[in-house]
């Protein structure tokens, strides 16, 4: 939780790289340690990852299919962990995310 606060969103695999079950705290050095390495995406990477996600290169991602993408490949997110992206995402009236916004 502390990591999504300070803009980063690790997967579990991150995480556990950093606290295993020999861990009981971390202090604020360890924590910037971390900070400097993870370091969160960059708007180029993301614009990346989202071209290959649109396949005909419209420059738009549909509601649907982005919902498909992240509850089903890599990492799995649930149901509620997308609403809150897609909540917070700029989709438009026909469903359609404008990733370069």
């Amino acid at each position: 939780s502390v990591l999504q606060q300070a803009g980063r969103n690790p997967s579990q695999k991150t995480v556990n790289k950093y606290w295993t079950s020999q861990t009981t705290t971390l202090n604020f050095d360890d924590f910037c340690t971390i900070l400097k390495k993870e370091k969160p995406a960059t708007k180029t990477e993301l614009l990346e990852a989202f071209g290959k996600i649109d396949a005909d290169d419209t420059g738009y991602i549909l509601h649907d299919e982005l919902y498909k993408i992240l509850t089903t490949r890599g990492e799995k997110m649930t149901r509620d962990e997308v609403s809150a992206i897609t909540k917070q995402a700029d989709f438009n009236c026909s469903g359609k995310l404008d990733y370069n916004k």
